[in-house]
């Protein structure tokens, strides 16, 4: 019986560790989602085309990939380095916000950040320290 892979666990094999060589993989598809595109990039794959690419540039694509480079549609591209730049934004902008700790949660954080102990902060605020 024969056995049908889709395309991203086909190129999981061919690029695979237990691949009798190493092969370089470009994706053809219709498939112009982002998941698709990591999907295949995990996988092994070195390019990703879609398939309303015009021939000379898919001839082209090929050649990049065979020389050892990668290569990804342009608007696939496009998408990869808005989310890209987006999550680098999100990620410099401090995840945390003193606004919203209390009086006393911030005069906890000042102990903290002079690197006191537990002991030595409750101690300070004249608490008990919980164990």
């Amino acid at each position: 019986m024969a056995r049908f892979l889709d395309g991203i666990a086909a190129t999981r094999l061919i690029t695979g560790p237990d691949a009798a060589r190493p092969t370089r993989v470009v994706i053809l598809t219709t498939y112009d989602l982002d998941e698709y595109v990591f999907d295949a990039l995990r996988a092994g794959a070195s390019g990703f085309l879609l398939k309303d690419v015009p021939p000379e540039e898919l001839i082209y694509g090929v050649r990049i990939v065979a020389r050892g480079d990668a290569l990804l549609a342009p608007r696939v591209t496009r998408r990869l380095v808005s989310e890209f730049a987006r999550r680098r934004h999100k990620a410099s902008q401090p995840s945390f916000s003193t606004d919203l700790l209390t009086a006393r949660e911030m005069e906890v954080l000042g102990f903290i950040a002079r690197a006191f102990s537990n002991g030595e902060i409750a101690q300070a605020l004249y608490v008990s320290e919980t164990r």
